[in-house]
């Protein structure tokens, strides 16, 4: 199975999901390769993001729960196609990847010794898997309650929302003595706009111009 662009027809591959499970016409929920700035695998709910991974390592796609000692996850980035697909290891193995009609994504793989079918990974798992549940400049974590919070120095911009996403602002401007703080053990926001400029007036500089998604 082969995921993404043919960029010469324009052309694209993905999966969708049924309206329902008795309704095998298409549904609001696909799910395949996105190309904005970089590539990364990503459910849709029609033409909103619903989950995604981070960007490709060049071996892997960052915090997605895909890796498997029974196959290899490929990347082709060509000049006229972007493509994704898996490739088994060793011996060939029967596996399946679909959507169903709520968005939950699921890879099965057969097991000959059960007769039976093991599931592998499913997504999301819980609502912190959700694209952009609590809004920007919050983290989610299934270990604290509320599961959003701010981050530190940040504050509510209203506290009339009682339902997220909600919008968090800082709690005061910038002053000297203020760092940067470290976040350990979480995901990295979606890129969704880069721009990288090299110049040469006399010196060499980089340019850089970075827009950073929801959680």
């Amino acid at each position: 199975m082969k995921l993404g662009w043919d960029l010469k027809t324009g052309l694209k591959q993905y999966l969708s999901s049924w309206e329902s499970a008795d309704d095998p016409s298409p549904g609001k929920f696909s799910y395949g390769l996105d190309i904005q700035v970089w590539p990364k695998l990503c459910t849709f709910n029609g033409s909103a993001k619903y989950t995604y991974t981070r960007q490709w390592n060049g071996a892997a796609f960052v915090a997605a729960p895909y890796s498997n000692f029974l196959y290899d996850q490929v990347l082709v980035e060509k000049k006229d196609e972007i493509s994704f697909r898996y490739e088994s290891y060793n011996s060939p193995n029967i596996m399946i990847l679909k959507v169903n009609p709520s968005g939950l994504l699921t890879r099965l793989i057969w097991n000959e010794r059960s007769t039976a079918w093991d599931l592998v990974f499913s997504v999301p798992n819980g609502y912190c898997g959700n694209y952009g549940h609590c809004g920007p400049n919050s983290i989610c974590s299934l270990d604290q309650t509320p599961l959003c919070q701010c981050l530190r120095g940040l504050k509510l911009k209203s506290q009339n929302n009682q339902t997220w996403p909600r919008k968090c602002e800082r709690s005061s401007d910038c002053k000297s003595g203020d760092q940067f703080l470290k976040l350990d053990d979480f995901k990295a926001p979606d890129l969704l706009e880069s721009l990288c400029q090299f110049q040469t007036n006399g010196r060499r500089q980089w340019l850089f111009n970075v827009v950073w998604g929801p959680d």
